[in-house]
């Protein structure tokens, strides 16, 4: 559970990996929760960044790389207090 959160471009930043394992979720319903968000583009973009890995056998696979906001608006509020530890107040740097 350690390295929950990430400095990234000054943003304190998540994995879709490290949510899944972290919450004990499967990857691919984090990925799923993600892609059917109903939210705007403008909100979309900036903090649900898509990216990839490579699994155990060396294949490529989607992830997403996840900000602080996005976080927050994808976590289910009676997951909240089961957090691990406080996320970093990081406004300042952004």
């Amino acid at each position: 559970m350690q390295n929950l959160v990430q400095i990234t471009d000054g943003k304190a930043t998540t994995a879709s990996l490290k949510v899944a394992e972290v919450f004990e979720k499967q990857h691919k319903h984090v990925l799923d929760a993600i892609r059917n968000l109903d939210i705007p583009e403008e909100f979309a973009r900036p903090n649900f960044r898509p990216g990839t890995y490579l699994d155990a056998n060396q294949q490529e696979r989607p992830m997403c790389q996840i900000t602080r906001d996005g976080f927050f608006f994808i976590l289910p509020m009676d997951e909240a207090r089961y957090l691990p530890c406080p996320l970093p107040d990081t406004k300042p740097l952004e």
